[in-house]
Parts: C-alpha cells; structure tokens; sequence
C-alpha cells in the first residue's frame, strides 16, 4: 500500500473585541454545531478541542473544523505524520476578514505559500467557542505540492495556537504542544446496520450477552469493473439497445443536493443547489455540447445581470464570471467571485458546478437574498473560441423565478400517510374572463384524527395557464347532501352556507410547488366531533373566453393517522376582496396597506405564552404586484420582517420557509406595492387577475383560534353621509374613476385618506366566524422602525 498521506490546514480568525476564550472546566464537553449536515465526524485531540466534519463526492471534499482557540488552527495530509512533508493551507480572521492560503511544507518550519491555490474558502467565524473554517478542495488538484486524496487510510495532522499574525505576511506563533496526529479513512462511508434478531454478542470480559447494532461498512452494491471503450463498441454492433424519448435519462447530481428546478420549459437545464449562511453552489447540468450561461437578474432580462458562461472542450473546463453592460455579449469581470468546482462533458450533457458567496461585494456581482430571483439561462450547441468570442444563443434562453434562500426541502413522510384526492370532475369551464368554481368534499371517513402533512395542486396537462389558484377551506353549516354534488360558481350561490367561509386549509398560486408541514407539525383534520365540509375553490382565468375547455385539476392531500407534536394552523392577513382597494393610475409604486393590531391577534395569541412559531409564509397579489412585505410590531419597535420580497413575481407564487415567533402584544402591518404605470384607470381589489389582491398567509403551530384578520379603508373624507354607517361601507368607485389622477393635489388628498381616515376589521374565530371593529391607521405604525443591519462584511 502506498505511504498514507495528511492534510493540514491552519485556519487563524481573531475578532478584535475578544482577546481569549472563556475559561472551560476540565469536564466541560466542547459539542459544536455545524454549518450544515455533514455525514463524517470525529475528534482529532484527545481533549476534545478540535472537532472535524467533512463531505466528500467523487471529486471534491469539504471540511469543517471547529476549534476551541481564538488563535489559528491547522489540520493537513502527511505521508508520515509529521509536519514534513506535508500539504498545508493557513488561514486566520482580522477585523471581520477571513484570511487562507494553500501551502506546502519544505521542511519542520513555517510552511511557503502554494503557487496554485487549489482550496477554496466557504466560510469561517470566530465565536464565543472558538474558531470555524470551512473549505473545499478537488481530491485530485493535479498540483505536484498537494496531496491526492484517496481511499487510503490518510494520516491527518492538525495543531492550533492561541496567537494569531497581526497582518497577512507575518510569521506565524511556534503551536507548542497543540499539535498530533489521528488516522482517518476519509473517502469511506460507515454506516449502522441492525444484526438479525438472533444474533447475539457475547462480551467475554464480563461473562454477559446481549443484542446491539454494530456499525459496519456495508457496500450498498458490490464493485464492478467498468467495461472498457472496446468491449462497448463490440456490445453496441451486436445489440440493439431500446429507444427512449430521452436517451440521455434524468441527469444525475455530482452530490446531494437540497434543491433541484427544471430551469426550462423543456428539461433540458436542470439547476441543482446548496446553501448556507455565506455561500450557495450550483450545479447546472444542460443538455449540450456547446456553452452554458447562467445569471441572476433584478427583472429577468438580461441587463444588468450577473452571469457566469462556462464549456468543456477537449477535456479542459472554460470559466469566467461576467456581467452585462447591454443586451449585448457580456463582459469578462474584472473580480472572479464565481468559483469552479467541478466541470464534465459527455455524449448528452454538460455540467458545471460552481460556488459563490451570496454577497461578493462586487458592484458588478448580484446579491443574492431572500428575495424572489430571476435565473436567466442560456445555451449553444457549440463551443466558442474565447470568453470574448460567445455566439447568440438563439432561442435556447429563457428566465424563471426562485426562492434560492428560503425553498421548502421535501422531508420523508410517514409510512402509513394516505394519499387523498380532490379534483374539479371534469368541470366545464365557463367561457368568462374570470370563473370561481366550488365543489364540496367530506374527511370524515378517515374515522379520527389525522394530520395534513402535505399537500398539492394536480394541474391538468395544458391548463397551466387557466388554472390561477387553489384553496380549500374547512367550513360549518352545509348540508351534507351536497358532498361531490356538482361545481357551482362560489359567490353567487343563493344558498351563503355554501360560499368558502375564510378558514384555510390549503392555498397555491400559479408557480407553487408542494407544501410539506415541519415534522414537528401538522394541520388537524377528521377531528372528533366535526363535522365540517371542504370546500375547494379554483380560480379559472380564461382571458379568450374559450368554451371548449373542460377541467380536473384538483388537491392531492397527504395525511397520516400518526399525529405529530403539534397541530398546525393557518392565519390570513388580507385585505378585504371589494372596491375598497383602490390603486390609482400612472403609478410606479403604490402601496396598499393592511393592518392586524394587538387586541386582535390577540385573541388567538393570549392562550400561548411562549408565542407561536411561524414556519411558512405565501404572500399573494395580482397582475400589478411588484413587491410584498409583511411586517411585524412588539411593543411599539419594529422587528426584521416576516417575509419581504421585493421582487415579486405574479408567475412565481411559492411558500417560503421561515423560522419566526409571533407572540401576544404583537401586531402586523401588510404592504403591497403595485406598478401601475400601464393602467389609464383606475384598479380595484377584486376576483379576477386584472384586479387585485393582497394576501399574507401564515403557517404556524401551535394551531390558534384566530384564522383570518382583514382590513379595508372607509374613506370618511369622500362620503357625503357620514353620519349613516351604511354609507361608509358603501362603495366609491364612481367618484374614484372621476378624479383626475394626474392632478397632484387630488392624488395627495387621496394618500391622506389613506394615512388618517378610519378603517374597518374583520376577523374570523373559531367561536365567531366574522367580528368587526373600526379604528385609525395613525396607532398602528412602530414607534421605532426596522433599519437594515449595517452590512460590515463589505465595509471592513
């Protein structure tokens, strides 16, 4: 076997305000927690100082080191277990900066920066423990200094030194006797397999027996030598292999990856991801032989973009980071932030993977947030001479919206779930701009409780675009004889107990993905004694007025008979769907705004005193929304927001992941701001899509009794009668679509009706479907606003 390699690296991070480590009693334990899930750990010192995690693929392996100093950390490969040789990376933290560098060492003495520096920085941090570094190298650099990392048993040494350089090129403190060595097999998966249950352990020492799980390496599928070019070619003359629509199959991710989108409509480009706190990777794989560009955009097109374009040609990968300056070829960046990972091409795809910072503080770099963002993508077939030299994609180009921050991961459900469909029956949709179909359904038969652990929308092929949105609502009071009767248009039914009564149980947008419940939660359904009904409400937007479409889109329900930790409920925070919302003309951004204050919220809130955790979020409007932020107010000081999407995207309405406490006392503030600038009258809240809507609906647990809470503005300074309540609640859409909206003082005497006049509330509770009350605007706002952290990664 060949001489077991070591690999150090030594990470140095010092924060100027903290000079030492609190003092540790000998048995206090040092457990750090990771950046992420990482499937390998051990302990390298035998006081339990320094901890190693690390993933690994078939090229590329990640570390991350947790240290108990503020001083500088090392951890590398040697062939013997000693300092030299040895390939070595050195790193430390001065002001809020990370610095590292790949090394070698030439003898026992301060190792020499590397000529090519072949590890890339993900992350590092010191904190109240001590000090972290996380970094990523290919196993094989094909640098003469580095080692190549195999499936040897690999001798890793490590040190670390309460000191650290005051600059970048001092030398570094002697670690004294924090140093050693540990033999580790880096490249080998462990993994926990139950024994039999007859098998039995004997321990020898004590004269005992019993059955345990014992961790063995366990290979799920035995090795195979791969057959070679000449054996294939002789195969393939004497076999005809079947056909397929696609001979290239699904592609197949370099690792595990979180997240993963068809960026076209096609399926040609698939987006693979990872995120932390710091870095996203991506993993872009496209059917092509030619180049790949792939960006991030503010509006979708393609200036201003950040964009990376990469190939693979003769074996050699070909990668800059760029940006646009027109719609134009773009330009080679002056700052590389994009880094290559991993680059292939074959006889379908071509792969590039690539990591970045989420803020590089480039100007010319996007800064990627917990916003909704616009990938833009694009492809050739053929491969250019130079980054300077890209050919015009053609048609091979597109845009789609993501979350890439706050994306719900799928988790593994319960093996005894049952899957539950709702569907339209084959509904013949009306040939209408805008139809609100409903249909009852019934969970009774579950026969007890059960949680709603998932759930989502069948969209018929072709519909995708009739098809606007889905809610089911949970409602009381209808005749049981009407369960799967016949759709009926929801809000001009005469019978009202058949019109959706506001407490939601399930809701998607064009453009969302299923929603799956924490595995600490799920919503309550089947419950004894109720005997409520499920309305389904489906919204059809059919602009062509077509009378030949007929639809059985519908909700498929995942619920498990195995009740989780908590019951989860839903609250909306809208406001109310009539004339009331009023968005003027000619106006680049106009905000509507909705209010929940503190007596309400806390009428669900006051039996919790710890609060209640928000885990989701999904913010709606219509054509005109360009932006949504949901607010939050405790006592009187405003927090970071709920949710604030500043690019939001009408084609893309998906759940966001959060990790939120709402809590009594709170209160909250909606605002939608819409583009109108391309409406000559005037645009009210309304059904269908060419009005509009603004809607916040929270996912939380514990379940509270409040389910929804609505506002609306009465406009007192525009009735003749105010002294008759009925006409404060009338509507004002004539007098509305008379004023000239150009003129500056109507449009100021309007925002001052909005700012002082009074509003009205409905809410919704379990012992009282709709509540009201009436009250001013002025008592809502924070005393104290939300300003932005200052951002002292980019200012050090």
């Amino acid at each position: 076997m060949a001489a077991a390699p070591s690999f150090l690296v030594v990470c140095l991070l010092i924060v100027n305000t903290i000079n030492c480590l609190p003092a540790h009693s000998p048995g206090t334990k040092f457990s750090p927690t990771p950046t992420q899930k990482f499937s390998k750990h051990t302990v390298l010192d035998p006081d339990g100082n320094f901890h190693l995690f690390w993933n690994f693929n078939s090229t590329h392996i990640t570390f991350e080191a947790h240290v108990k100093t503020h001083g500088y950390v090392g951890l590398g490969l040697s062939p013997n277990g000693k300092m030299y040789p040895a390939d070595i990376v050195i790193g430390w933290v001065k002001h809020g900066r990370v610095f590292l560098k790949d090394r070698h060492s030439t003898g026992q003495f301060e190792p020499v920066i590397d000529a090519s520096q072949d590890w890339i920085l993900l992350h590092g941090e010191e904190n109240q423990h001590g000090t972290v570094i996380k970094t990523v190298r290919k196993l094989d650099t094909c640098d003469d200094d580095d080692v190549k990392i195999t499936n040897d048993t690999v001798l890793v040494i490590y040190s670390y030194s309460d000191h650290e350089p005051e600059h970048e090129g001092e030398g570094l403190v002697y670690h004294g006797t924090h140093r050693g060595a540990k033999s580790l097999m880096l490249l080998t998966e462990t993994k926990t397999t139950a024994m039999p249950s007859d098998v039995i352990s004997r321990d020898l020492l004590n004269n005992r027996f019993s059955h345990q799980e014992l961790k063995m390496l366990v290979p799920d599928s035995p090795y195979v030598e791969p057959p070679s070019a000449r054996h294939m070619s002789m195969v393939s003359k004497m076999t005809s292999l079947p056909t397929t629509p696609n001979p290239c199959g699904s592609p197949v991710p370099s690792e595990k990856f979180d997240f993963q989108e068809n960026i076209d409509p096609d399926g040609k480009y698939v987006l693979f991801w990872n995120v932390n706190k710091t870095h996203i990777v991506f993993e872009a794989q496209v059917e092509t032989k030619g180049y790949i560009g792939f960006g991030l955009s503010p509006n979708g097109k393609m200036y201003p973009a950040d964009v990376v374009v990469g190939w693979v040609k003769d074996g050699v990968p070909h990668f800059k980071d760029m940006h646009t300056i027109g719609h134009s070829r773009p330009i080679v960046d002056s700052s590389q932030d994009w880094q290559l990972l991993y680059a292939k091409e074959d006889s379908c795809r071509t792969l590039l993977k690539m990591v970045r910072k989420l803020d590089t503080c480039d100007d010319k770099d996007f800064k990627i947030t917990d916003d909704t963002v616009k990938i833009i993508y694009s492809y050739h077939q053929t491969d250019p001479v130079s980054h300077d030299s890209i050919m015009y994609h053609g048609v091979n180009r597109g845009v789609k919206s993501l979350l890439l921050l706050s994306k719900l991961s799928p988790p593994i459900l319960e093996s005894d779930s049952k899957v539950i469909d709702f569907f339209n029956n084959n509904y013949h949709v009306p040939a209408v701009d805008t139809t609100y179909s409903c249909r009852i359904f019934d969970l009774s038969t579950l026969h007890k409780k059960h949680h709603l652990t998932k759930f989502e929308v069948i969209v018929q092929k072709g519909h995708d675009v009739l098809v606007h949105h889905i809610v089911l609502y949970k409602c009381p009071g209808i005749n049981r004889s009407l369960i799967h009767s016949s759709n009926y248009v929801c809000y001009k039914d005469l019978d009202k107990s058949k019109h959706p009564c506001g407490k939601t149980v399930a809701i998607w947008a064009v453009g969302g993905e299923a929603f799956y419940f924490p595995d600490e939660a799920g919503l309550p359904v089947a419950e004894p004694g109720d005997t409520d009904l499920y309305i389904m409400e489906t919204h059809y937007n059919n602009p062509g007025l077509r009378n030949d479409l007929v639809d059985n889109s519908g909700l498929r329900l995942t619920v498990t008979p195995t009740l989780r930790l908590h019951d989860a409920g839903i609250l909306e925070i809208s406001a109310v769907v009539d004339q009331s919302q009023v968005i003027p003309p000619h106006q680049p951004n106009f905000v509507s705004t909705v209010f929940c204050n503190e007596s309400i919220l806390h009428q669900g809130l006051k039996d919790f005193p710890n609060g209640v955790r928000v885990f989701g979020v999904q913010q709606h409007a219509h054509l005109l929304g360009k932006a949504i932020k949901t607010r939050l107010i405790r006592g009187g000081v405003e927090q970071k927001p709920l949710v604030d999407d500043r690019h939001y995207d009408f084609n893309y309405q998906e759940f966001r992941r959060t990790n939120r406490t709402l809590r009594d006392g709170d209160r909250i503030i909606l605002e939608c701001t819409y583009d109108s600038t391309g409406r000559t009258n005037v645009t009210y809240g309304g059904f269908s899509t060419s009005e509009e809507m603004c809607i916040s609906s929270l996912f939380h647990y514990p379940r509270t009794r409040l389910y929804n809470c609505l506002s609306k503005p009465l406009y007192d300074r525009f009735h003749h009668n105010t002294e008759n309540q009925k006409g404060l609640f009338a509507s004002l859409a004539s007098e509305f679509n008379a004023f000239d909206w150009k003129n500056s003082t109507i449009f100021q005497e309007f925002n001052d009706s909005l700012a002082s006049d009074s509003y009205l509330y409905i809410y919704g509770h379990e012992k009282n479907m709709y509540n009201y009350s009436v009250f001013h605007p002025q008592t809502m706002y924070p005393k104290v606003p939300y300003t932005e952290p200052i951002d002292t990664i980019c200012t050090v």
